[in-house]
């Protein structure tokens, strides 16, 4: 079961791409899938701190394209990394955060299904779909931590 917890406002900055699930989900042209060439160019990228991914600017809730954000937690005083890097401000609020263990990223895979299907029930609260993100805590243990709807 996810949990719920209060998160202050951050902010982001790395890579990030336009995408959508029906892209990513695509087995007759995996080409089309965009995040994981985003996180291999953020690994290239040298960026280093509290790696986090994040996913906003939803077009159609998660049925239609979003924004993917590979970076770091920008802290106070530190300029952008390269001039072709993104940021995004994470706003505080309520957030139900899932838990991701094993080996990534097919846990991470595994753990947004869980997401989707905990929503897709009627008694579950209303995602913000402001911005949703990642936080990874090791080599193999990430949470996802979904938006509530005010």
């Amino acid at each position: 079961m996810p949990q719920l917890e209060t998160i202050s406002s951050f902010a982001l900055q790395g890579l990030s791409c336009r995408t959508s699930n029906a892209a990513e989900m695509d087995r007759q042209n995996p080409e089309r899938g965009r995040i994981a060439p985003l996180w291999q160019a953020f690994a290239a990228a040298g960026l280093h701190g509290d790696v986090h991914g994040a996913y906003f600017n939803y077009a159609d809730r998660h049925h239609g394209e979003y924004s993917v954000l590979a970076g770091v937690k920008a802290s106070s005083g530190q300029g952008t990394a390269a001039a072709s890097a993104s940021s995004v401000q994470v706003p505080g609020g309520l957030y139900l955060v899932f838990e991701a263990q094993g080996p990534l990223p097919e846990a991470l895979i595994r753990a947004w299904g869980e997401v989707w299907a905990y929503f897709e029930q009627a008694e579950a609260p209303q995602r913000a779909y402001g911005v949703d993100f990642e936080r990874y805590l090791g080599p193999s243990h990430a949470q996802i931590c979904i938006g509530l709807a005010a």
